[in-house]
């Protein structure tokens, strides 16, 4: 026969006690069997083990529960500035969420991190098993009273590499070239392609500025400068004054630099899905800059 326990069950009262014995009197002692304890006890540790077990959620259910609170903002609009596209999913390859305006803050925010921060513990080894992916761009629009992206989340088409032939000098078929001054003033080399072999003050500029590794003419084989994050350079689009775009990625070939100039590719994508792409054969025309 199994033992019984003594255990002391105390009552409390509002009341302060008097004295020592009215303390001791508030308790009341109960006699209770082993099994009876044992029946009290393990449904709670039963619990409490179940919780600590329990298996993290798998990467598609994370990423559900992300896309079903991201459904629940509004997306109501009158006009396309109501609407405004963020990168509020956890994967970098995934496009912008587009949806009405608006400031997160309080339990809103924190509700959405804690749940990008679900997705992204869930979905890491999926993350890191893959390339690394730029913004998907978007164009938030209001169409039929509601916020939608207009490029529907699909990156613009980027064929992996294109054979010189591919690219014809296209809408800017005149270039120059000069010595400039890189993001830190250091040494850079621009391109300046036109529309027009004289442009005037409100012509149309593409701007390509390399920084990064410059070569020494001449060049003994091609060489590639990614803009993405102007890695090793940029490139800036100005199609009328006071309205220039950076591209959003992109990259520069050089394939002939001397004496006489350069020679090469090039292929950008900007924010609103635009690019441009094409050949230049840029000469030297150097203009006076003092750098750092």
């Amino acid at each position: 026969m199994l033992p019984a326990l003594r255990l002391r069950i105390v009552i409390p009262s509002v009341a302060r006690p008097s004295n020592a014995e009215e303390a001791r009197s508030r308790g009341t002692w109960v006699f209770l069997s082993l099994p009876l304890v044992l029946a009290l006890c393990l449904p709670f540790s039963s619990a409490a083990t179940a919780a600590q077990n329990q298996d993290p959620p798998s990467c598609e259910s994370a990423r559900a529960d992300l896309e079903k609170y991201l459904d629940t903002f509004s997306r109501a609009c009158r006009r396309d500035s109501d609407c405004e596209g963020y990168y509020y999913r956890a994967d970098a390859c995934s496009p912008a969420v587009v949806v009405r305006k608006h400031k997160l803050a309080g339990k809103r925010e924190q509700r959405l991190l804690a749940l990008q921060q679900s997705a992204g513990e869930a979905c890491t080894l999926k993350y890191r098993t893959r390339p690394a992916c730029s913004p998907i761009p978007f164009r938030a629009v209001c169409r039929k009273n509601a916020c939608v992206d207009a490029q529907g989340g699909a990156p613009p088409a980027e064929p992996a590499s294109r054979p010189a032939a591919a690219f014809p000098f296209a809408a800017f078929p005149f270039a120059t070239i000069r010595h400039a001054c890189g993001p830190t003033d250091g040494p850079a080399l621009q391109i300046t392609l036109t529309k027009v072999a004289n442009p005037g003050r409100d012509d149309a500029r593409l701007f390509l500025t390399l920084y990064r590794d410059l070569p020494h003419p001449p060049l003994e084989k091609p060489r590639t400068f990614e803009l993405e994050r102007m890695q090793s350079g940029d490139a800036v689009r100005c199609l009328r004054p006071n309205a220039c775009e950076s591209a959003q990625r992109g990259q520069v070939v050089l394939e002939k630099f001397d004496g006489t100039g350069a020679e090469g590719t090039y292929e950008l994508f900007f924010k609103d899905g635009s690019t441009e792409h094409g050949r230049f054969k840029a000469a030297w025309k150097e203009v006076r800059e003092a750098c750092g």
